[in-house]
């Protein structure tokens, strides 16, 4: 049983941990948190709070895992002993995804005038043309590197509000101490994410270039949005969620099942 009286330094979880982490994200449930905490079918309000308050997410985890073994801790009361902290932490936060996405709409209106200015240039009809294929894979690219930096950005928070709860004086440092710490895990993990989203969306748009063909010879075909939106969501929640647990685990709010036993 977890116990916030004590200070319990980061520790490294190494690979193992990483893996259970993501396993608990995919399954969506985890022994040590009460039932539906990390559940894709709570998407409506968990995507939405872990993606704009990722340490509002991390506490409400935490309480799931005191609800889970009977612990007591008073939500309502954390955070207003440590509004400013939260506050300030939420600001930054969000001054970094308002820089991130301007810099991401000036990058792609300059991708996109780019493409356009060689698409009128070739004269041709632009349908699986090379600039149409670099335009696509540069777009990926700064997608994929956009989601890295918010994953990043979202795993620096959830550390910090466990440096909260585990009550050390100065939550940056531990937090960026837990990170390095467990940098390889982490790193993987944000690797994993990003390719498995980018095989996603390669996949939906050959399913998609086929309805299109469908379309265009009057054939029946088969729409796969609906289906690839289910799935989006599912594995956004599975990786977002393998962070908080991987969190979790760092600073021993959650632990994994020991193997002798």
């Amino acid at each position: 049983m977890s116990d916030t009286t004590l200070n319990k330094p980061p520790v490294s979880v190494g690979t193992g941990g990483m893996l259970y982490a993501i396993l608990k994200g995919l399954i969506g449930s985890a022994k040590d948190l009460s039932a539906f905490t990390i559940s894709p079918f709570i998407f409506i309000f968990s995507l939405p709070c872990a993606l704009l308050a990722p340490m509002l997410w991390a506490f409400l985890i935490f309480k799931s895992h005191c609800v889970k073994v009977k612990q007591d801790f008073s939500l309502r009361l954390f955070i207003s002993r440590h509004i400013g902290s939260f506050l300030f932490f939420e600001a930054l936060y969000f001054i970094c995804l308002f820089l991130l996405f301007n810099f991401v709409f000036f990058k792609l209106d300059y991708l996109t005038d780019l493409y356009i200015s060689q698409a009128q240039n070739l004269n041709t009809l632009q349908i699986g043309t090379g600039a149409q294929a670099d335009y696509a894979r540069s777009v990926t690219f700064l997608f994929a590197v956009c989601a890295l930096v918010v994953l990043i950005l979202i795993s620096f928070l959830s550390l910090s509000a466990y440096s909260l709860i585990n009550k050390d004086s100065n939550p940056v440092k531990t937090a960026l101490k837990a990170l390095l710490l467990n940098l390889p895990g982490f790193i993987v993990l944000f690797v994993a994410c990003v390719c498995v989203f980018i095989v996603v969306e390669r996949s939906f748009a050959v399913f998609k270039l086929n309805a299109v063909q469908a379309m265009v010879l009057n054939q029946d075909y088969f729409d796969w949005s609906f289906a690839f939106i289910a799935l989006r969501i599912y594995l956004l929640c599975a990786f977002i969620n393998a962070i908080f647990v991987l969190g979790a685990l760092i600073f021993k709010c959650l632990s994994m099942p020991d193997k002798n036993a």
